[in-house]
């Protein structure tokens, strides 16, 4: 059984790897997907958009959002100082106040060649699926609504994939229920 220590060291390994798979003219050559989302700056009042893709993350097989790398093309800018002043007690309560059940998440940094880069670790949740609480209209986010990371964009969920949750959720409720009834037996 890994730790936590461990999983956020191999997503450390994982940033850096990504970063440092470049081209001749120093662009990325990874593109965003399902597990990976870029993003040249980190602004406080961009996080509906974070919460947004990080709920995303959630629901499909988690993920991170590199912050300091521009979009087109893709190459390290680096971080600016406002990513270091993150208050995370502020950051989880924004988080359990707009989607539920609640996100979870890490942050870090990392350098390539000498350029500081920051990401946020969402995990993949292990009780799908995670719901917007209530509205927040800068990002278009209505109560009810369950987001999906589909080839790398963030988008509301769609039937197949609500459909793949649900049935994930009953056959490991029905494992649960089998392994105490196995349990029950034994102790007869």
């Amino acid at each position: 059984q890994k730790t936590a220590e461990d999983i956020f060291m191999s997503i450390k390994d994982f940033v850096d790897n990504v970063l440092s798979n470049t081209d001749n003219n120093g662009r990325l050559i990874c593109r965003e997907r399902n597990d990976l989302e870029y993003k040249e700056t980190y602004h406080q009042r961009n996080w509906p958009k974070y919460a947004k893709t990080m709920a995303s993350f959630a629901n499909n097989r988690g993920g991170v959002i590199i912050f300091g790398v521009k979009d087109n093309p893709r190459t390290i800018v680096g971080i600016s100082e406002e990513f270091h002043t993150v208050q995370q007690e502020k950051f989880t309560d924004f988080l359990n106040s707009l989607f539920s059940p609640e996100l979870q998440w890490e942050i870090g940094t990392t350098t390539i060649s000498t350029i500081e880069i920051g990401y946020i670790f969402t995990e993949e949740s292990e009780n799908k699926p995670i719901i917007a609480q209530k509205v927040e209209n800068s990002e278009k986010i209505n109560s009810g609504d369950v987001y999906y990371r589909y080839r790398a964009r963030t988008e509301k969920i769609k039937f197949s994939e609500m459909q793949r949750l649900i049935s994930e959720k009953v056959r490991s409720e029905r494992e649960l229920l089998l392994k105490h009834f196995e349990t029950i037996l034994k102790s007869s």
